[in-house]
């Protein structure tokens, strides 16, 4: 290696670069911008090192290659497998300027932010090793330090020992560059372009020293390593100790948004955590906000959050309501209120819904935000009419369950009215099965109800059977064998009917399978046996299964009635009777 620490001076004047050789020879750099092929293979470097790296090594970049943005000669090569590669980063690299205009320049700054040489010898070897065995037969290294460094000589690698320089201060800084320079011309193991030789030499006599415009922009705004290092640091621990995401989450997050960690904790990521405490969410449910759609953290709060809420609002949602909608559906937040969700209240009005049920659609299903009027909304209510929902029916059912807006007609809706065709119900008997009770469409028929169709007929019901009770008390769907149908049919054996009997009360009053047993079931039962015996209580639950239906205070009014006009047994029937009948019966 070899080194060189003095600076001569050439009575070469700056102004003398005006020559039209020079020019000339500019412009035809300024064309050979795409660079040779080991040039092309490399990226520019998005990150750097510190800022005393690019203040030195931006000004040499503008004096050795003038017409190429200097971004290009901070650069990154790939060395290894192309799936995988290395990258090798050199301080800058120059092409073009050596007298062999394949070789490469590179010029590496060993001084770290502090201005000592932070790395080894040994590593400033073997990095010099893998440039040179990248670049091209003839390519050299310039090594920038402020000590002379322990290493071998090499006629491809020189060293530039320069002077300290405070970070912004110019003068200091451009000595620096001055001895830089003055290494270039000296070496003799730098052969340079007669031109850029020329160039260099009017640049070290010159006084005043250029301004170096390009490079100042090119530093004004620079992004650091440890700049992001700092920055990532203090995202993590906002996401940890804030929010308490793990260590999973928080890759997880960074998968879904890289840019996170580019987002300032105090400017941005608080003040966003912040309003959504206030909007009603609890810390828990913002976490879970944002590990659904980390997007929102990137948002303004007054151009992009707030308007959302304010239209909301507006439709008639509670700020509770509001709060739930942004946790079941954070992107409601980033939707265009022109594009996507005045659209769709439009469209919901059309249909018939009123502000208010507008409001409780949006309130009850969140889905519907993410679904297209034309694409998801418009192809689910033609298909309702065509299962044979009136207009009015459609309306009906999307007030009340908004989200079957969000099911697939091919995966979903389609097959569950096939399969309820299948079981035995007519195309009449679907369509009012769907008016009256939607979220059986988004039931797993493999899972759900095929299971609740398989108990009935394991309990005693016929297919027929099934039919109707399935036509009759499509919510049973909804119901789970173990908790809620299971104990009803105990019960009725309990009571003293026989397997057969509790089948024929279930076929002909499914309703009972939803009636609690705590609350009605069993206090009408207690109170029956304090007028009847127990056979005779069985019999009148065989005969009109739909006794135990009536409000209690129907009962009790009836039976007392009856009691008056010593008429126990007419109870069953006497049930069924208008007021009216009721009244002129025994009333008069």
């Amino acid at each position: 290696m070899t080194c060189v620490k003095s600076m001569g001076c050439c009575e070469v004047s700056w102004r003398r670069l005006r020559g039209s050789g020079w020019l000339l020879s500019c412009f035809l750099l300024g064309l050979a911008a795409c660079g040779p092929p080991w040039w092309k293979k490399g990226r520019p470097r998005k990150m750097h090192r510190s800022y005393t790296e690019i203040e030195l090594l931006s000004r040499l970049a503008e004096l050795l290659m003038p017409q190429t943005p200097i971004r290009e000669l901070f650069r990154d090569f790939p060395v290894g497998p192309s799936q995988e590669p290395r990258w090798l980063s050199p301080g800058i690299a120059a092409f073009g300027v050596l007298q062999d205009e394949r070789a490469a320049l590179f010029v590496e700054y060993a001084g770290s932010d502090g201005h000592t040489d932070a790395q080894d010898g040994k590593g400033d070897e073997l990095k010099t090793n893998a440039l040179l065995q990248y670049a091209p037969e003839g390519s050299r290294v310039l090594r920038v330090c402020h000590t002379a460094r322990d290493s071998r000589e090499q006629d491809n690698t020189v060293e530039a020992i320069v002077n300290v320089w405070r970070e912004g201060h110019e003068p200091s800084l451009m000595k620096a560059v001055s001895q830089t320079v003055w290494v270039l011309l000296s070496s003799c193991h730098i052969a340079l372009r007669e031109d850029v030789r020329r160039h260099l030499e009017a640049f070290t006599v010159d006084e005043p020293k250029p301004r170096f415009k390009t490079a100042c922009a090119f530093t004004s705004k620079p992004v650091l390593i440890e700049d992001i290092r700092s920055k990532t640091s203090q995202v993590l621990a906002f996401l940890e100790g804030d929010l308490a995401f793990s260590s999973t989450q928080v890759k997880a997050l960074a998968r879904r948004f890289p840019r996170i960690w580019h987002i300032s904790v105090d400017d941005r990521l608080k003040p966003v955590v912040a309003w959504l405490d206030d909007i009603g969410l609890s810390r828990q449910q913002v976490a879970k906000v944002v590990a659904k759609h980390p997007h929102l953290l990137g948002c303004r709060i007054e151009t992009n959050l707030k308007p959302a809420v304010v239209w909301l609002e507006g439709l008639g949602l509670t700020r509770q309501q509001v709060a739930k909608v942004i946790s079941a559906k954070p992107q409601v937040l980033g939707c265009s209120l022109e594009n996507n969700l005045k659209p769709k209240v439009a469209w919901l009005q059309d249909l018939g819904l009123s502000p208010k049920q507008v409001a409780k659609v949006f309130a009850g299903s969140s889905s519907i935000l993410g679904c297209s009027v034309k694409g998801n909304l418009q192809p689910t209510v033609a298909w309702l009419h065509e299962v044979g929902l009136s207009r009015r029916q459609v309306a009906k059912v999307i007030a009340g369950f908004p989200a079957i807006l969000g099911y697939s007609i091919e995966a979903n809706l389609k097959p569950t009215a096939a399969w309820l065709e299948d079981i035995g119900l007519n195309r009449r008997q679907v369509a009012k099965v769907v008016a009256g009770c939607p979220r059986v469409l988004g039931f797993s028929i493999t899972a759900n109800l095929k299971p609740k169709v398989a108990w009935l007929l394991d309990i005693g019901l016929s297919r027929p059977q099934v039919s109707k009770v399935v036509f009759r008390l499509p919510q049973m769907f909804g119901y789970t064998v173990d908790a809620k149908l299971k104990p009803k049919v105990a019960w009725l054996g309990e009571v003293g009917l026989t397997q057969l009997q509790v089948a024929g009360v279930v076929a002909a009053f499914p309703q009972l399978l939803s009636l609690s047993i705590e609350k009605n079931l069993s206090p009408k039962h207690l109170f029956l046996l304090a007028h009847f015996s127990r056979d005779e209580v069985r019999d009148m639950i065989v005969r009109l299964p739909a006794l135990l239906g009536f409000s209690f205070s129907r009962l009790r009014h009836r039976l007392h009635v009856l009691q008056k006009h010593n008429a126990l047994s007419r109870l069953p029937p006497a049930m069924t009777w208008t007021d009216a009948d009721f009244a002129e019966q025994f009333m008069c």
